[in-house]
């Protein structure tokens, strides 16, 4: 029993195996494939042939992503990837800003506490001189 079991597990083809039947990688459902016997006249599949087609089914373009929105429209990965930096760059520079803002405006309060101390001193200092 145990023979047969190892000649089923070594017969097995890796690149035969259908690694999308769930999602394939874009939270989409794979497309429903019947399974075909392989046939002795075609030629043995490179690896990276077998690795392309199933992990991208030809429903689904490499440029695509969907979103989950009312238009359902697919919209391509530069586009996508744009939209979300900008957004983020927006909030980052808000962000920055107000950091930066933040910390002039506490140097300024630090170096105007500084001016008005040494102008203390110095008429404290003014005054001893006049009254000597």
């Amino acid at each position: 029993m145990e023979n047969s079991k190892k000649s089923k597990n070594s017969e097995i083809d890796p690149f035969d195996l259908d690694l999308t039947s769930d999602t394939n990688g874009f939270g989409l459902t794979a497309p429903t494939q019947k399974e075909k016997a392989p046939s002795p006249q075609k030629e043995p599949k490179t690896k990276e042939k077998a690795i392309t087609q199933k992990s991208f089914p030809e429903k689904v373009s490499k440029k695509e992503i969907r979103y989950a929105s009312d238009t359902q429209k697919a919209v391509p990965i530069d586009e996508a990837i744009h939209r979300k930096a900008s957004l983020l760059a927006r909030g980052l520079n808000t962000s920055i800003k107000s950091v930066i803002q933040e910390g002039i405006n506490i140097l300024y309060q630090t170096h105007l506490k500084e001016i008005q101390d040494y102008h203390k001193a110095e008429q404290a200092r003014l005054k001893d001189l006049m009254g000597e």
